[in-house]
């Protein structure tokens, strides 16, 4: 699990680093002036330590300056979806800035660490200051992709200056009682639904393959879970190849999936593991005996071949895992391909 890197630049921080130690429910790890370390890490260079922390880091809580730490931190900015949160603290303990990744946590953090501070959360972003749920907010909440992220600063804009927008529904997801500005105009939306010539900015809210022309922004829930079988020494790309071809045949975005799901068998299966890295998805294996008792338990009759019942304890591998993950509705029971079998299951949205 990744740690929140308290910084502290000066004697006056290590107390508060030691409340904030204690005070917050995640791993933390507080770096001092190797001068002032007494037991915790130490640092000589501070641009050396942030240019470590950064990529590995949960969020980095600096105790210092603000400006110390924006002239520091950046060189190292790549992206608002990759770079971790960032909150200040002054070393009067009085205020906690949210600096960086304001919607990706560091609102949130800077509210916890106000809290225990007994400071006052500094929140700057525009839509928390205008009480407007903005789009990346929504996705992070209710677990949605988002894409393309090229095109969420227009769309952001366009919510917060009013502007009108069409929101298209896939009427399939359950509708989620949000508090919409009235600008947004929310329709209920399928497969086959035609659109007029002209419209205004259009986002939609679907887990399914979208029409084109494509909508200006897509936010797509992560509710599908494909259960894989392969073969020993399989290649990753012919995982990553079945694994696609089962979720476009079925008429969903790749985007939808949230997990893949095997047996512990495979566990070390290189091919495996490489395309789950590839896809940006957990890998989440299950025992013989687990996928034994869903075989038992599920009401319909699953796909099985007597020759891996032989071998597992279970007649399918790929069906039973995806169920195993927490599947409630088998979309795909059961594809074959040389080397790879996949499943693809539905899971509880949101």
């Amino acid at each position: 699990m990744k740690e929140l890197a308290v910084v502290v630049l000066g004697r006056r921080g290590k107390e508060l680093a030691r409340r904030l130690k204690e005070g917050l429910p995640s791993p933390v790890k507080v770096y001092l002036p190797r001068r002032l370390a007494e037991g915790e890490e130490a640092y000589d260079s501070l641009g050396e330590l942030l240019a470590d922390l950064f990529p590995k880091a949960q969020g980095i809580i600096w105790v210092g300056a603000v400006g110390t730490a924006v002239r520091l931190l950046a060189p190292l900015l790549r992206d608002k979806f990759s770079d971790p949160p960032v909150v200040v603290v002054d070393e009067g303990g009085r205020f906690a800035v949210s600096l960086l990744g304001g919607h990706h946590g560091a609102n949130e953090l800077a509210e916890k660490v106000a809290g225990i501070l007994r400071a006052v959360p500094v929140i700057t972003t525009a839509s928390d200051s205008l009480g407007i749920i903005s789009w990346d907010v929504f996705a992070r909440q209710y677990n949605l992709a988002l894409y393309p992220r090229a095109h969420l600063p227009r769309a952001t804009r366009a919510l917060l200056e009013g502007e009108e927008i069409w929101l298209y529904w896939d009427e399939d997801l359950p509708r989620l009682p949000l508090p919409w500005p009235p600008s947004v105009k929310v329709f209920s939306w399928r497969l086959g639904t035609t659109f007029p010539q002209e419209y205004p900015l259009t986002v939609w809210v679907s887990a399914k393959t979208l029409p084109e022309p494509p909508p200006f922004l897509a936010l797509c829930p992560r509710k599908l879970v494909a259960g894989v079988g392969c073969r020993r020494g399989v290649k990753a790309e012919q995982v990553t190849l079945a694994i696609e071809e089962t979720v476009k045949e079925a008429g969903f975005s790749l985007l939808a999936l949230k997990a893949l799901a095997t047996v512990t068998l495979k566990q070390g299966e290189k091919g495996l593991e490489e395309a789950a890295v590839s896809l940006g998805l957990t890998l989440r294996y299950f025992s013989p005996e687990e996928l034994a008792e869903v075989e038992k338990s599920w009401s319909d009759p699953l796909p099985a071949s007597a020759f891996v019942k032989e071998k597992v304890g279970v007649g399918n591998i790929c069906t039973t895992s995806a169920l195993a993950a927490g599947g409630k509705r088998l979309l795909v029971p059961k594809r074959a391909f040389p080397g790879v079998t996949v499943a693809l299951a539905e899971l509880n949205w949101p």
